[in-house]
């Protein structure tokens, strides 16, 4: 979990998102939320594979948060936690849960921050993302998409850990009869007979899908969202152990563009979480990035729609990656240092 590792992140998020036109788009996971004057409550995805009902409301001083877990991975179901939320001069906000997280809500329905949860008896930092206007058909689901996940093989021995949590990229491609086919580590637009897992999409509830693969009975659980530019991003949050199975965690997945990424489409300024308890900003021109961190500074350049269409690569002082957009300036990155799981979740700054 190298520092350098968050910021192409955040840099490669940030690309994609632009280039693919933006939009209203919810990150890594989508939500349902509901609004009364300053209060917002997002369903939201946490990377470890849970999903959590999570509350800001700005109309109360100092401005508080309150979440209730409602699928966990974890035997979590039900927990609740609350806490104060503290302004920071970039417009983010800081948990008194979770002190090293960063809490950003915008006000077209995107959040992105991190929650302090229990996780196998571990105090734990989780990145969470939410959005609002959820998906609620299965044709609305159909399409290609870019993902990068985060899973763990035990939910015994807490997160992230190696060799018993790890990261990955690929496609999933879901079809309007909600059946879907998903890829490791390969375009299934280029190589179109790829098969890693199959499986078939359903049951929805609240916005809330499941999603279950081929073989298995256990419920894994989709979010979605619908940008205004008609980019689409889901959030699956994976609680499916045992041979074949995608493990415990979650992946972001963001439609694949039909143009490549071009130089100054990132151009801005990223808030981002990690799995290792750190938060920051990192800041893009052109093909190059720096960034602060709450354990270090780094810098690096990027190479756009690497390893293919959509994503982008990362080059920092100690480390390189791979990020992917997920709708108006939601992002997500993995390391592809071997041993390394970090992984991080990101949101453009307004």
């Amino acid at each position: 979990m190298k520092k350098p590792i968050y910021p192409f992140l955040l840099l490669i998020i940030g690309m994609a998102l632009v280039s693919c036109g933006g939009g209203g788009g919810g990150g890594g996971s989508s939500s349902t939320s509901t609004s009364t004057g300053s209060s917002t409550t997002y369903t939201a995805s946490g990377s470890v594979g849970e999903v959590l009902n999570f509350t800001i409301n700005t109309a109360v001083s100092p401005p508080t948060y309150n979440y209730t877990i409602i699928k966990s991975a974890y035997g979590l179901a039900n927990t609740t936690g609350s806490g104060t939320l503290s302004s920071n001069s970039d417009g983010s906000y800081t948990p008194s849960g979770s002190p090293n997280s960063r809490v950003l809500a915008l006000s077209n329905g995107l959040l992105v921050g991190g929650a302090m949860l229990n996780i196998a008896g571990h105090p734990t930092a989780v990145p969470i993302i939410g959005v609002s206007s959820p998906v609620t058909t299965l044709t609305s689901l159909a399409g290609t998409y870019n993902y990068i996940s985060t899973s763990c093989s035990s939910n015994a021995n807490g997160y992230p850990t190696y060799p018993n949590c790890s990261t990955n990229y690929g496609t999933v491609k879901i079809a309007s009869n909600g059946t879907y086919i998903q890829c490791t580590a390969t375009n299934i637009t280029a190589s179109p007979s790829c098969s890693s897992s199959t499986g078939t999409i359903g049951n929805a509830s609240g916005g809330v899908w499941e999603y279950v693969r081929t073989g298995s009975s256990n419920k894994n659980y989709l979010l979605a969202f619908t940008a205004p530019n008609g980019q689409k991003v889901l959030a699956i949050d994976y609680n499916d152990p045992g041979v074949g199975g995608y493990g415990y965690g979650h992946a972001v997945a963001s439609t694949q563009p039909a143009n490549n990424l071009v130089s100054g489409d990132a151009n801005g300024t990223w808030i981002a979480h990690g799995n290792n308890n750190t938060s920051g900003a990192v800041t893009v021109s052109g093909t190059t990035y720096s960034s602060t961190y709450t354990n270090g500074t780094n810098h690096g350049t990027l190479t756009l729609n690497s390893p293919w269409i959509g994503f982008v690569g990362a080059t920092g002082q100690t480390d390189t990656g791979v990020a992917l957009l997920a709708g108006t300036g939601v992002y997500v990155y993995r390391s592809n240092t071997t041993n390394n799981p970090y992984y991080e979740v990101g949101l453009l700054k307004q």
